[in-house]
């Protein structure tokens, strides 16, 4: 398989298994590799040695929170440049002013739809429709 052909690292951060489970479904259905965690440190964990095309990750959970790990995202060898997409229903003015001069670093409202999320993540993926 050659490189552009090569499937997408996905990795997904939420501490609530069903959300995990419908945004897993969901990349896996655009034909992505996911790797799922359910804390920020275990996000944290799983990207000091590894590149990722999308980090998805919730603001609230537990260990270290996702504000903490973008920031430690955006200062990481591996995947500094790599887009993150924070979905939560905590999301201040803020969190999103804190990140404003990052354009990598997308929001996302908790409930979301799940079509339009998708359509957001394959333009982070640079996916063809």
């Amino acid at each position: 398989m050659s490189p552009s052909n090569a499937k997408k690292k996905v990795f997904i951060l939420d501490d609530e298994e069903d959300i995990l489970d419908i945004l897993s479904d969901l990349v896996e259905d655009l034909g992505c590799e996911v790797r799922r965690g359910k804390s920020g440190l275990q996000g944290f964990m799983g990207m000091v040695d590894q590149k990722y095309d999308l980090i998805l990750t919730d603001h609230n959970m537990p260990k270290l929170s996702g504000t903490d790990l973008v920031s430690q995202i955006l200062e990481s060898e591996y995947n500094r440049d790599t887009p993150v997409l924070m979905i939560s229903g905590y999301l201040t003015e803020e969190i999103r002013k804190k990140f404003s001069k990052y354009p990598q670093v997308v929001f996302v409202e908790k409930p979301f739809d799940s079509e339009q999320l998708k359509e957001k993540i394959k333009g982070l993926l640079e996916i063809d429709p």
